[in-house]
């Protein structure tokens, strides 16, 4: 024998008449979708729009999308010896910094969660 969940009484709304759980995942619907929405919009469409400029060759218009390149922009980029040189010096210096960092974060909270005297100093 299972417990029904807690109706609320009704009272108009269409709202009030949903049980407590669906109410509550209603309400979070509700104040989600709209920062969601702006999100999308302020990240996916600025990521989707270069997607498409990479993939267009330059337009006459400013501010204008070009004619259709395919992947002729990027067979371009990955074969240019600039390029692949400023690749290999960027992976050259974010992996050993990555590694250091995380060696350094590791290392403070292993000291931080031993016991001693001004533990909780340090961890404010």
């Amino acid at each position: 024998m299972t417990a029904e969940p807690p109706v609320r009484a009704a009272r108009g709304n269409w709202l009030s008449r949903l049980t407590i759980r669906r109410e509550n995942q209603a309400y979070a619907a509700l104040f989600l979708g709209p920062t969601a929405i702006i999100f999308v919009g302020l990240v996916g469409y600025p990521i989707a729009y270069s997607l498409v400029l990479t993939v267009s060759g330059r337009s006459t218009v400013p501010g204008g999308i070009g004619r259709f390149v395919g992947l002729d922009n990027w067979l371009k980029v990955t074969s240019d010896p600039v390029f692949i040189q400023s690749a290999l010096q960027t992976v050259m210096y974010v992996v050993p910094s990555a590694a250091i960092g995380l060696m350094l974060g590791l290392a403070v909270a292993l000291i931080l969660n031993e016991r001693s005297p001004g533990r909780m100093f340090a961890r404010a």
